[in-house]
């Protein structure tokens, strides 16, 4: 464990080598626990603080630290049981890592909505939003249109219509396929559509639309925190909110994090994966300078971070996530200025790698006539059903292409089309050999108002979050990955202050700051952003000394970061002095806080 040097220090003409850190001591870890806001029902939204006291004399804010963040999507539950237990986790068998660092955790960012998901009084739909009341249709009423469990099985799924009402202006949109007729998806090439796909409910209101006003709805129903924050807000999607943070939980969390200097790395568990797929490089909004990706001379980190991750986990391959727009992954990185990684924690069994081979590929190797070729490229595979929520749209329309229908060529015969390697289809392959428990088979229903339907689909959240008896598991892979992101932060020591006489009355003095850690003290973002000052060697903080007694140097001589690995800065002056006078020096760093110097102007003996 490394403990903290006192923050002041006489120093006479001798050469001497001052580390911020330095010593050893035993760990003894222990969590803080502190209210930063509440949901407007009256939720706390909760800060847990992980730090070893006795290991540093410097506060937890004087630390380089980590925020996991989870629980902005409610259906994203392992995200916030993950981040609730992975504190004892890190206590129990990181304890080192944690030794000079602080990691903070925020479990449920959106704790109204994962309440309302896991409510077993309420049926469960696939939605992740804040359950606000909103006028979405406007006609001056409130939620009074959102879905209804028309067949009683305690979910919402889907309703596929064959030969739709054009009373209702409903147009046929999908096929049915024929590979599997439980999938639903969009007709390609020549095929016809044969069916319309809508959330399960009716038309309350009679307004001609179904679902568009309530929680879990095709819109309205709530706000979507993962699109309510000032980065590429999507100003006009439904779900993104009236202006960014008006929801009081994402402006709690917003305001919390801008005010803590000593953060360098944020870990989401939410929808985006931002480790196993670095994203793109160089890429920007209109105005050219904010980024929806990142910054070129950030990528040796996400790569550094992917193979941290990829060791832990054995994840090798995620599904496309949704638009990143408005997220508070990419509020932390564009805007906050720090590393910002997301995963979503648990992933279809094929996509993790296991004694060299992924799952879904000793599958098809053990069934290649039943199953297909290998896919190389998930990505390329039904974007649309791989996505929880896209385009803006909440996660309720994406489960559209979850339902399943029948495919038509233009001359009226069947078109057989293989879904065996299907994103669709590999989650029906796994929910198979687990049951069937995950799927709800499609059967049919007499609508009240649309006639003949078949009511079925995915389960709300099963492509989300993992079976029971996972958690634990899943707790011990990203507790070693967050681990392994502390490891990897800035160590910054202060090597050989000095004071050397150069006149009569002349004495240089100089400082090296070095960075022993991985990473640099600030992202390549993070200097684009000035959010924060960068590392300053102030000489005569108090400024006792007249301004033409520093006759070389600036009285601030300012780095806006050091790299990582060894890479050191030097800051030096030629100061006007009486033997034995004394000067100030002092380093301020974001992250590791103040250190003060007190120099001797002496001939070394």
């Amino acid at each position: 464990m490394v403990r903290s040097c006192v923050t002041r220090v006489r120093l006479g003409g001798a050469l001497l080598s001052v580390s911020i850190f330095a010593g050893v001591a035993t760990a003894a870890p222990t969590v803080g626990r502190q209210v930063i806001g509440r949901s407007p029902g009256g939720s706390p939204i909760e800060v847990w603080t992980v730090s070893d006291r006795s290991a540093s004399d410097r506060g937890t804010g004087e630390r380089p630290a980590i925020a996991i963040l989870a629980g902005i999507q409610g259906h994203h539950q392992i995200g916030a049981r993950v981040a609730e237990s992975i504190k004892r986790r890190l206590i129990e068998d990181h304890a080192d890592s944690i030794a000079d660092r602080t990691v903070y955790i925020i479990p449920a960012v959106n704790p109204e909505g994962l309440a309302r998901f896991a409510s077993p009084g309420v049926p469960k739909a696939l939605s992740g939003r804040v359950p606000d009341a909103r006028d979405s249709d406007r006609d001056r009423r409130v939620d009074e249109d959102p879905p209804n469990d028309l067949d009683g099985d305690g979910v919402i799924t889907m309703m596929r219509i064959p030969a739709p009402k054009t009373a209702f202006g409903i147009e046929p949109t999908h096929v049915v396929d024929q590979g599997d007729p439980r999938i639903v998806r969009e007709p390609e090439d020549d095929e016809v559509p044969t069916h319309a796909v809508l959330i399960e409910g009716v038309d309350d209101d009679g307004d001609g639309r179904f679902n568009e006003d309530g929680w879990g709805g095709a819109s309205g129903g709530g706000v979507d925190l993962d699109m309510h924050f000032p980065t590429h807000w999507p100003e006009h999607a439904d779900g993104a909110g009236r202006f960014p943070l008006d929801r009081p939980e994402a402006l709690a969390v917003a305001e919390w994090l801008q005010a803590r200097r000593n953060i360098v790395a944020v870990i989401v568990y939410g929808p985006h994966d931002t480790i196993v797929s670095t994203p793109p490089k160089g890429k920007y909004g209109p105005e050219g300078r904010v980024p929806k990706g990142i910054e070129e001379d950030d990528a040796a980190v996400y790569t550094l971070a992917a193979e941290a991750f990829k060791d832990a986990t054995g994840i090798t391959k995620t599904e496309p996530g949704p638009d990143r727009a408005g997220s508070l992954l990419q509020w932390c990185y564009a805007d906050l200025g720090v590393y910002a990684f997301g995963t979503p924690v648990w992933v279809r069994p094929d996509l993790v790698k296991q004694d060299g081979a992924s799952v879904d590929e000793a599958a098809l190797d053990a069934n290649a006539d039943d199953a297909g070729p290998a896919q190389e490229d998930i990505e390329a595979a039904d974007r649309a059903d791989l996505t929880e929520r896209g385009g803006g749209e909440d996660p309720g329309l994406s489960q559209k292409v979850d339902a399943s229908i029948g495919a038509t060529g233009a001359d009226g015969a069947q078109k057989p089309k293989p879904s065996g390697d299907s994103a669709e289809s590999k989650w029906l392959r796994w929910i198979d050999e687990r049951g069937g428990d995950g799927f709800v088979e499609w059967q049919p229903f007499e609508h009240p108002q649309l006639g003949s339907v078949e009511i079925g689909g995915f389960v709300p959240g099963v492509r989300v979050n993992p079976p029971a008896g996972r958690e634990a598991e899943l707790v011990e892979q990203q507790a070693v990955f967050a681990a392994a992101v502390l490891d990897m932060l800035p160590r910054v020591e202060i090597d050989d202050p000095t004071v050397e006489r150069v006149g009569a009355r002349l004495w240089r003095v100089g400082v090296t700051l070095r960075n022993s850690g991985t990473l640099p003290t600030k992202s390549s973002i993070g200097v684009k952003t000035r959010r924060l000052p960068g590392i300053v060697c102030v000489m005569d903080p108090d400024r006792d000394l007249e301004t033409d007694r520093i006759v070389s140097g600036s009285r601030a001589i300012r780095f806006a970061s050091i790299d990582g690995r060894g890479s050191s800065e030097r800051a030096e002056w030629l100061v006007i002095a009486d033997a034995s006078d004394t000067v100030d020096l002092e380093i301020r760093t974001p992250m590791f806080g103040t250190t003060r110097y007190e120099l001797t102007m002496e001939t070394e003996r």
